[in-house]
């Protein structure tokens, strides 16, 4: 087996199997406000980050975006997000280091749907950064949850000929770079075979999760009314 085989291998074991429950309470943040979070989880131990579940520190050992696409890497973490938010026991409010000015962060596409759909305790998310806590029915309106999840969950559910999110409209589309026929970003075979099984597991787990409204303010998609969104 190759090197680049066995790193897929343990990745894949890592995000299908690995513990994403941390030894505190779950938080959310966005990329850029992670220092931020780290150090208030330094100065507040009872909180945790998912970096710092036995999943999240694994995946950090591999340093996926060292040996692998980008889009790849990007997606093992994608998938690791969407566990930690259905698996972790969360506050009824959650704590979110997040900049809403971040147009990729996973919180807005991953974490923060699935704990709208997921999460029924759930009833409202504080930013500590602005003082400011949104309940679950400001959560659309402010920009909490954004077309990400519609948009993958339409284009490798539904097939090619169901047109998710435009590019200009779905910043998820633009960050796995997905051509127009739906055929994976990378030309390698191993690198192709790995990002289309992961795109097929992670619409698979979301769409089992519930259905995902979008952003009225990022851009509406006809189809979300098939599957529940919209709202």
């Amino acid at each position: 087996m190759t090197c680049r085989n066995k790193l897929y291998e343990r990745a894949i074991d890592v995000v299908l199997h690995g513990d994403v429950k941390p030894d505190g309470i779950p938080i959310l943040f966005t990329s850029c406000c992670l220092p931020i979070a780290d150090k208030f989880v330094a100065d507040y131990p009872q909180y945790a980050p998912i970096h710092s579940s036995a999943a999240g520190k694994k995946l950090e050992e591999l340093d996926l975006f060292s040996h692998m696409p980008f889009q790849i890497a990007y997606l093992h973490w994608f998938f690791l997000s969407a566990r930690y938010a259905v698996e972790n026991d969360f506050h009824e409010d959650v704590l979110f280091f997040g900049d809403l000015d971040n147009p990729r962060s996973l919180a807005f596409g991953i974490e923060i749907p699935l704990l709208y759909h997921a999460k029924p305790n759930v009833h409202s998310i504080t930013n500590p950064l602005i003082d400011r806590t949104l309940y679950k029915d400001q959560w659309l309106q402010h920009g909490l949850m954004r077309p990400y999840v519609l948009a993958l969950s339409n284009y490798w559910l539904l097939g090619e000929a169901q047109k998710p999110l435009s590019a200009e409209k779905s910043l998820l589309m633009q960050s796995f770079g997905l051509s127009a026929d739906g055929r994976p970003t990378s030309i390698a075979p191993v690198d192709a075979r790995i990002e289309t099984g992961l795109k097929l597991m992670i619409s698979s787990y979301l769409g089992s999760k519930g259905n995902f409204p979008t952003d009225p303010i990022r851009g509406h998609h006809p189809l979300s009314l098939s599957l529940g969104g919209g709202t």
